[in-house]
């Protein structure tokens, strides 16, 4: 009976039962889910521009800069990495190098310098800024 079929389990119903395809669909999203893990983006050397593969909606890309000299990074604007509002990267000085990140940051042409060891959060604020969070 149709009726009493539900094809999906975000609408909870306690007069309907689930279709195996509903069962499925919510399975599959939950393994979606359950296996996203932090990926590094390891850097050794001096300098590294940001690629879109480092910005994600879920911000589960940590960028570790180690290098025992000075790295630079280069920030582009969300628009210029495919990013959305919201999506972000995690930035990590992992070396003894001062670790400093160029780019449209908390509303303008900002640098900011990372110590030892320190994480910074980038978030898209916008189509052309990020959020610093962090440090």
């Amino acid at each position: 009976n149709s009726v009493n079929k539900s094809s999906n389990l975000l609408t909870p119903d306690n007069t309907k039962y689930p279709t195996t395809l509903a069962v499925t669909n919510a399975l599959l999203d939950y393994q979606t889910v359950a296996n996203n893990r932090y990926t590094f983006n390891s850097q050794t050397g001096t300098t590294y521009t940001v690629v879109a593969a480092d910005v994600t909606t879920n911000g589960k890309v940590i960028l570790k800069c180690t290098n025992a000299a000075a790295i630079a990074v280069t920030l582009g604007t969300p628009a210029s990495l495919g990013a959305s509002v919201g999506d972000s990267l995690n930035i990590r000085q992992g070396g003894a190098g001062a670790l400093t990140i160029t780019g449209f940051i908390d509303g303008g042409t900002t640098k900011t310098t990372s110590l030892l060891n320190e994480t910074k959060t980038f978030i898209a604020d916008s189509s052309g800024t990020w959020i610093c969070i962090g440090g």
